[in-house]
């Protein structure tokens, strides 16, 4: 199973699958608001992403139904997924994510990374940046380098952080 950050649409199409025998692919689509060919590559997607524990079958004519094959795993996952939405709900969460992510990585951190990594829009994000370097200037530290090419920090902290 991979490391999984799934897209809210993903997540819909799990909570849509379970609440009902069978969801048919036109019904996914109008419900979620894409096309057809999206949902079948979500799909595809959330099978791999599964690894086993479930997976979203075809039956002809009746549609997708989804056939979870380890319950107590598939439902720790549903947890996990759940607690990794409700964890960057507000600015004061999201900017200590983005601080400890420039902390504690070694590699330069593109705008585009960052909100996919925390699941938010690059507006958000540009803000929340705004917020995290003026919270950072306490600590003679800055957010250098360019958002397309990568963001770390740069400085020297005679404070420390704490």
């Amino acid at each position: 199973m991979s490391d999984l950050s799934m897209d809210d649409r993903v997540i819909q199409i799990i909570e849509l699958t379970g609440k009902k025998n069978y969801c048919s692919l036109d019904y996914l689509a109008s419900t979620i608001g894409v096309s057809t060919r999206t949902i079948r590559n979500y799909i595809k997607q959330l099978n791999s992403d599964l690894g086993g524990i479930a997976v979203l079958e075809n039956d002809k004519g009746k549609g997708y139904c989804l056939a979870i094959k380890d319950k107590q795993l598939f439902d720790d996952l549903i947890g996990k997924i759940h607690s990794e939405k409700n964890r960057l709900d507000s600015p004061q969460r999201r900017i200590a994510f983005i601080i400890d992510r420039l902390i504690n990585s070694d590699e330069m951190n593109t705008l585009d990374e960052l909100a996919f990594d925390m699941n938010i829009g690059r507006t958000t994000l540009v803000n929340e940046l705004k917020k995290a370097a003026v919270a950072l200037e306490t600590y003679n530290l800055t957010i250098r380098g360019k958002q397309n090419n990568g963001m770390y920090l740069s400085g020297s902290s005679n404070k420390g952080i704490v």
